[in-house]
């Protein structure tokens, strides 16, 4: 089953007059929900807290879920790690930049558990079992994927796959985790950033 939820661009056929009401009213709405300043500070709600460069309404759907008894892993150190570090019972990131990490300890004082890798890391025997909770937004997404479904055919134990920006995946593959779990996407424009992307949501079937 796939469910896409979609921002439409409805000002496109609108007449001119409409076109600018519009305007000021996605401008208006960018200054309500943190848009503005996550152009400067990265991914932040209105009050400037850290939340996920995910799709909004990927993470509104994130929030329903009860996470606190949920082992998590993620590829691709940030924002996330702040927001998931206070829904989760264990978060466990894996980043290739170490600069990007000494930012996430001195700006925003997050000293939770991020391991160290190199970009090829994605290729290497990963263990899933101990988790509940994935996120994939980084290193090789693909291959990341094969390794999980590989873990998942002896542990079964993954209760929420997050793949941010599933476009980025090889298609095969994303079609082989789509076969084992029940897929949501949720397309929108993500805090700091203009442009429209896709949040993919795995869950049981």
């Amino acid at each position: 089953m796939k469910i896409r939820v979609k921002l439409a661009h409805i000002g496109r056929n609108l007449p001119i007059v409409l076109q600018i009401r519009f305007t000021i009213f996605l401008v208006k709405r960018a200054k309500e929900d943190g848009r503005f300043r996550s152009l400067q500070q990265g991914p932040v709600d209105v009050d400037g807290t850290p939340i996920p460069w995910l799709t909004p309404a990927s993470i509104a759907f994130i929030e329903t879920l009860d996470l606190s008894n949920f082992n998590m892993v993620e590829f691709g150190a940030g924002h996330s790690s702040i927001w998931f570090h206070k829904r989760v019972k264990l978060l466990t990131s894996f980043e290739c930049d170490e600069n990007w990490i000494s930012k996430l300890r001195t700006k925003y004082g997050y000293f939770g558990n991020i391991q160290v890798v190199d970009k090829n890391y994605a290729g290497n025997p990963l263990d899933f079992s101990g988790c509940q909770v994935v996120l994939i937004d980084g290193l090789d997404r693909s291959k990341l994927i094969e390794n999980m479904l590989k873990s998942i055919s002896l542990t079964a134990t993954l209760e929420l796959i997050i793949v941010d920006n599933p476009d980025l995946v090889d298609f095969p593959v994303l079609e082989h985790l789509s076969s084992n779990f029940v897929r949501i996407d949720f397309r929108g424009l993500p805090n700091s950033s203009w442009g429209e992307s896709t949040t993919s949501i795995f869950l049981p079937k």
